[in-house]
């Protein structure tokens, strides 16, 4: 939500008490309305914006599952899939996920981390190059390009 120099401000957690504040403001004020985070990150940090489950996003962009499912048709194979669907839980029954499998952002790769091995991410990508997919880039601070959608 802001820059702070030098760091990287992701998941700060001054990011979490903002939606807590709005979400108390919503609560009271507009009963019925929705939040939704748009956070494009690794599954384990895409949650933590449910919060505890009544005090954040009432809904999180399901990120983790349209780069799953290119690797389900790439590989012919829903072992991946299935087993991360298997293991989705919700902090609450007032929370849930917003499904899609595209964007007009494209298909992040980002949110496949701690989900594949990086050798499967690497395959996905070489295999999408080949059929004509652009593939983002960007530099860690270490020099190193790591695929982004």
């Amino acid at each position: 939500m802001w820059k702070e120099p030098g760091k990287s401000c992701i998941h700060l957690e001054k990011t979490h008490l903002i939606i807590k504040l709005l979400r108390s403001i919503i609560d009271n004020v507009a009963p019925g309305t929705v939040i939704i985070t748009e956070t494009n990150v690794p599954h384990k940090d895409n949650i933590a914006y449910f919060g505890a489950g009544d005090d954040e996003a009432h809904m999180v962009y399901q990120f983790s599952l349209p780069p799953l499912v290119l690797h389900a048709v790439q590989k012919q194979n829903v072992e991946a899939l299935c087993a991360w669907a298997q293991n989705l839980t919700l902090p609450s029954s007032n929370t849930t996920w917003f499904n899609f499998l595209a964007s007009h952002d494209g298909i992040g790769l980002n949110p496949l981390r701690g989900l594949l091995p990086e050798s499967e991410i690497l395959e996905l990508v070489e295999a999408l190059q080949q059929e004509g997919a652009l593939v983002n880039w960007k530099n860690n601070p270490d020099g190193n390009a790591v695929r982004m959608k």
